[in-house]
C-alpha cells in the first residue's frame, strides 16, 4: 500500500531454522500433532507415529498400495522418495505446517489439483565454487615447486613394482599444470546454458473463424508463474509517519461515509445497471473458458451481450456426443449458472473459467491438436486489449465530436455599449438619470 523504498537498500535476514509444529491429517480426518527438526525425512515421520500405533493405515499393513504425502500441490510417493525428501527440502523451515496422508495403488492416476511427484533435484555447482577450486590447485602446484628447491631427507622403503608404476601416474596427473581455460570443468557458459529451461515453440490452432481453441493446462501452473521474493519481516514495520497517514484515510472514509446522502434501492439499481453498462462497453468480447473433467479446457471469445442459452447451443457441436441435458457451473462452491441471463449480467466479462457436466467430452478431432498454454492465454490477453482500445478509441471521438458541437452552438454574448459608459464617466451618481 505504501512505498517500500525504506526497505529497498535493506539486506535480507536469511532465514531462520527452528523446530516444526507439524500435523498429519490421516484418511479418517484425524490430525496428529508433533515437533520435527526441519532435516527429518518424511519417512523418520510416518515411523515416529507408526511406532506409537497411531497411524492409519500403518505401514506393516500396506501391501500393494504406496504410501504418500501431500503438501500444497506437491505429491511424494513411494518408500525411496519418502526416505530422501525432507521437510527442509519442502521448504518447511519453521512455524507450523500440515501434511495429508494417504495411500494408493501403482497404477492410480494422480490427483487433479495436486502439482505431482517430486524428486529431490541436483544442483549444478556454482562458477564462482570452480574457479576457487582452481585457485586451490594452482596454489597446491606452486607450493610443491617451492618444496622441491629444499633438502629434504631421503628414506629408503621397498615399494612393489606394481605400486611404484600406479604412483608415478598419479603423481604425473597431479603434477599436471591446470589451465583456467582449458579444463575438465564446466564453464559459466555450460552452467547458465545447463539452468536455462529449453522453450517450448508455442503454437495455436483455431477451430473455426471466431477464434475457439483448445488447449490442455500445464500440471502445476504455479511452476510458470513468475517466483516473488518474500519479503522480510521488517518490511510490515510501519513507521510513525505512515501511522498518522492511515489514521487520517481512516478519518476521511469514516466522515465520507457519515455524510454520505441516502441512497434508494431504485437510485442503487440505477447505479448498478450504469456500472455494468460501463463494463458492457469496455469489454465488448467476453473470452470464455469452459473446462471438462479429462482438463481439456474450450476457449470461446463470445460477444458480452449473449445469453448462455446461446452458449450452450454453440457448444453442442464441439461435444463427442449429442448431449441435450448438460450443466454449466462454477466451483467451488458448486452453483449452477442460470442460462436466461447474457455473459455481462451473470459475472463472467471480461474472461472467466466455467465447468461443464463430467458426462460431456470434446470431439477426438479437437483433442488430437491442442493449442500451448502460453500462446492461448497470449491470445486471450490480445483480443481484450483490443476490445478496450476500441472502446476507448470510440469514446474518444465520441467526446470529441460532442465538444465541436457545443462550441459551435454556444450563444455569442452582445458586446457591451462602451459609448454609455464613457459619457456617463464623469457624471456624479445622483444626478444619472438611467438608474
Amino acid at each position: 500500500m505504501y512505498s517500500k523504498s525504506r526497505n529497498a537498500n535493506k539486506p535480507q535476514a536469511p532465514p531462520k531454522i527452528s523446530l516444526v509444529t507439524l500435523a498429519l491429517q490421516l484418511v479418517s480426518g484425524e490430525r496428529l500433532i508433533a515437533e520435527f527438526h526441519p532435516e527429518v525425512t518424511l519417512w523418520d515421520i510416518l515411523e515416529h507415529w507408526e511406532a506409537q500405533s497411531k497411524l492409519d493405515p500403518s505401514l506393516a499393513t500396506l501391501k500393494a498400495n504406496i504410501p504418500v504425502c501431500i503438501y500444497m500441490r506437491k505429491e511424494i510417493a513411494t518408500k525411496e522418495m519418502l526416505q530422501m525428501t525432507t521437510l527442509l527440502q519442502l521448504e518447511i523451515l519453521n512455524g507450523k505446517a500440515a501434511i495429508r496422508y494417504i495411500t494408493k495403488s501403482p497404477g492410480v492416476v494422480e490427483q487433479l489439483h495436486v502439482g505431482g511427484i517430486i524428486a529431490p533435484t541436483l544442483r549444478i555447482p556454482s562458477p564462482e565454487l570452480q574457479r576457487r577450486e582452481v585457485e586451490k590447485v594452482k596454489l597446491e602446484n606452486k607450493t610443491e615447486e617451492t618444496s622441491t628447491l629444499m633438502p629434504e631427507k631421503v628414506t629408503e622403503q621397498f615399494i612393489p613394482a606394481e605400486k611404484q608404476e600406479s604412483a608415478v601416474e598419479t603423481k604425473a596427473e597431479e603434477n599436471r599444470p591446470v589451465d583456467a581455460e582449458d579444463n575438465s570443468l564446466p564453464s559459466c557458459q555450460e552452467l547458465e546454458a545447463a539452468e536455462v529451461e529449453v522453450a517450448v515453440e508455442e503454437s495455436v490452432y483455431f477451430l473455426n473463424e471466431q477464434g475457439v481453441l483448445v488447449y490442455m493446462p500445464p500440471q502445476d501452473i504455479n511452476s510458470i508463474s513468475t517466483r516473488h521474493d518474500e519479503e522480510s519481516d521488517e518490511f510490515f514495520e510501519l513507521t510513525e509517519e505512515e501511522v498518522r497517514r492511515m489514521m487520517n484515510d481512516l478519518i476521511c472514509q469514516n466522515n465520507q461515509l457519515q455524510n454520505a446522502p441516502l441512497i434508494t434501492a431504485q437510485l442503487r439499481r440505477e447505479q448498478e445497471e450504469k456500472r455494468r453498462l460501463q463494463l458492457l462497453e469496455k469489454y465488448p468480447t467476453t473470452v470464455l473458458r469452459i473446462q471438462f473433467s479429462d482438463r481439456f479446457v474450450l476457449q470461446m471469445p463470445l460477444p458480452s451481450e449473449i445469453t448462455l442459452a446461446e452458449v450452450k447451443q454453440q457448444l453442442v457441436e464441439y461435444l463427442d456426443a449429442k448431449v441435450e441435458n448438460f450443466e454449466l457451473f462454477t466451483t467451488p462452491p458448486k452453483q449452477i449458472i442460470e442460462t436466461s441471463l447474457s455473459l455481462h449480467r451473470i459475472g463472467l466479462t471480461p474472461s472467466s473459467l466455467i465447468y461443464i457436466s463430467s458426462h460431456c467430452v470434446l470431439k477426438e478431432k479437437f483433442r488430437l491438436n491442442p493449442s500451448d498454454y502460453a500462446a492461448a492465454v497470449r491470445d486471450a490477453s490480445r483480443r481484450l486489449y483490443r476490445s478496450v482500445t476500441t472502446s476507448t478509441a470510440t469514446a474518444v471521438s465520441a467526446a470529441d465530436s460532442d465538444g465541436s458541437v457545443a462550441k459551435d452552438q454556444r450563444p455569442k454574448r452582445p458586446a457591451s455599449d462602451t459609448s454609455v459608459v464613457n459619457k456617463n464617466k464623469n457624471v456624479p451618481k445622483w444626478l444619472k438619470t438611467n438608474r
